[in-house]
């Protein structure tokens, strides 16, 4: 079990297939609009999926909420319109996570405040369409004020446009040695 994408979508799968959880090199995993329902037993087992770096199980309703406290790799998340109540453990937590949609649920309650990665990276939630409670829509106003802030001091340090090839005409590509002067 060597694969590392595995990306069915609009099949009337009902479950995660038992063998996805013994494929320990997968680190994209898309399974949208498939009926998919989690138990028990395949939460704790998605939970082993440790290298993954995308998780996709959109437009299922699940039934459980995923625990995502083992997913360190995790760097994008589509869980919107799974019928989720709670936000999934360990969502916070991921290092690497960039992007995370939990859209077009029925989630009520955030984190106040939200967590801000440790290591300053911007992290984009998407909680649209949830009924989120006044304080969770306080808490989340606030921390995409931050990130946006945040998103700004990063494209301050960006190069301004052109200014490589700038620095590549000013560039000396001698050996070393004076050359004279005409």
């Amino acid at each position: 079990p060597k694969l590392k994408t595995l990306d069915i979508r609009d099949y009337q799968l009902n479950a995660i297939p038992e063998p996805v959880f013994g494929m320990s090199n997968l680190t994209n995993l898309q399974l949208p609009r498939c009926s998919i329902e989690l138990t028990g037993q395949s939460v704790n087992a998605l939970a082993t999926l440790e290298k993954l770096q995308t998780l996709d199980l959109s437009h299922n309703l699940l039934g459980r909420t995923p625990d995502l406290r083992n997913l360190k790799a995790c760097e994008t998340l589509r869980l919107n319109n799974t019928g989720l109540t709670d936000v999934p453990v360990g969502l916070f937590d991921l290092p690497h996570l960039i992007d995370a949609s939990l859209s077009d649920n029925a989630i009520t309650e955030l984190p106040d405040p939200l967590p801000l990665a440790a290591d300053g990276r911007a992290i984009t939630y998407n909680f649209s369409n949830n009924p989120l409670s006044p304080q969770s829509q306080r808490s989340l106003g606030t921390y995409n004020t931050a990130n946006e802030l945040r998103l700004a001091e990063e494209r301050k340090r960006w190069v301004r446009p052109g200014q490589e090839l700038d620095d590549f005409r000013d560039s000396d590509f001698s050996d070393g040695e004076e050359l004279p002067e005409a």
